[in-house]
């Protein structure tokens, strides 16, 4: 098997260390400078993930209230918190994260047209081959604000990991990726 997979979290003197089953992955051209991307596929589920800058607001750093912001967008899009948790991590940081479940092909309904246009232009993706047998999905949104000693840098982990079989193992990896970070 292959190694490890190691990424630094910016400047911030912090590496995210993952398994071998982790590939690297080329980002988008829309994605914030300085976020990386990887992702695995196994028989039972596959992943994509980014790490990067957060550019914008960090979500509040309370999980109570984090739940009730989230809460009246899950109604509406049938989907479901799985887990959410704020607060310090081992390190000293800030970092606050959900994972929430949806049905695969609702979430894939909702990402980016440009893949679903390309799909139908050439009705033969391998995309479309594994949508055919994909179960569900969980996304993973973390906020990660480390102190850099002048100010809190924030960072923003985002990842799908989608079950072609087996939920349990796409769950534990959004999990396992959740906890590398806020112990990285």
């Amino acid at each position: 098997m292959g190694e490890n997979l190691t990424f630094s979290i910016g400047d911030s003197g912090r590496s995210l260390e993952l398994p071998s089953h982790w590939q690297s992955l080329e980002t988008l051209p829309e994605d914030t400078p300085g976020t990386v991307a990887f992702g695995y596929r196994s028989a039972g589920s596959y992943a994509v993930v980014t790490l990067g800058p957060l550019d914008g607001q960090m979500m509040p750093v309370d999980r109570d209230e984090v739940v009730e912001g989230i809460q009246p967008a899950l109604d509406e899009a049938g989907a479901t918190l799985v887990e959410a948790d704020a607060g310090e991590t081992p390190g000293g940081d800030l970092a606050v994260y959900t994972i929430v479940e949806s049905d695969a092909e609702d979430a894939q309904d909702t990402e980016d047209t440009e893949d679903t246009e390309a799909t139908e232009d050439t009705g033969d993706s391998e995309d479309t081959e594994a949508g055919a047998e994909d179960g569900v999905q969980f996304s993973l949104t973390l906020n990660l604000a480390i102190d850099n000693g002048e100010y809190l840098q924030p960072f923003l982990v985002q990842g799908y990991f989608t079950s072609t079989g087996d939920d349990e193992q796409a769950l534990d990896q959004a999990r396992d990726i959740a906890g590398r970070v806020i112990t990285a």
